[in-house]
């Protein structure tokens, strides 16, 4: 990078060349997008709700409950936009709570990525009776370890969740149990 001086010049100013994350999808195929991306989230995610769980104050439960809410009501309403608006507010609640503004630049990054997959998702839900319906629950669960200041079971439910989120995406029906640890 070069910057100039008036009446002395131009000079190097820095020589490391600017860099910004990027994903890229042009060479991969949609299923290899999905896992790739359900990849990256698994390690954000899951770290993310252990955080939450330690830090969170009572505006981030509330910021949580009302995402939550908007999503059983679009479940309930079959509203598919609005349901993966509240499923994307859920998460950035979530990413909020952990206190490291990082994690919701990722997320806010992330976001578009994460609204198409999520929208996949949602409309494979539709066709296929409960699946929005184990989403949610799997929302809950992740919710419950965060209000009971419990990172490890946070981490453990946002990891299935992301999991299951995957199976749903690539339109696999193998999704992990509530009970199962992961």
């Amino acid at each position: 990078m070069l910057g100039t001086r008036q009446g002395l010049g131009v000079f190097v100013v820095s020589n490391r060349r600017q860099s910004s994350f990027q994903i890229d999808h042009g060479e991969l195929e949609p299923a290899e997008q999905i896992v790739k991306l359900a990849e990256l989230r698994m390690g954000i995610e899951t770290e993310a709700a252990g955080l939450a769980a330690e830090r969170r104050t009572e505006r981030d439960l509330l910021d949580m409950r009302k995402a939550l809410d908007k999503v059983a009501e679009a479940i309930e309403s079959g509203k598919v936009e609005a349901g993966v608006d509240a499923d994307v507010r859920f998460h950035r609640a979530i990413c909020a709570a952990t206190r490291n503004p990082h994690y919701l630049t990722f997320t806010t990054f992330l976001g578009q990525f994460l609204h198409e997959n999520i929208m996949i998702s949602r409309k494979r839900s539709a066709k296929k009776a409960d699946r929005g319906a184990l989403a949610q629950a799997e929302h809950l669960a992740i919710y419950e370890a965060i209000l009971a200041r419990d990172p490890e079971a946070a981490r453990a439910a946002a990891r299935r969740h992301v999991e299951n989120t995957a199976h749903r995406l690539t339109d696999n029906d193998s999704f992990v149990d509530q009970e199962e640890g992961a």
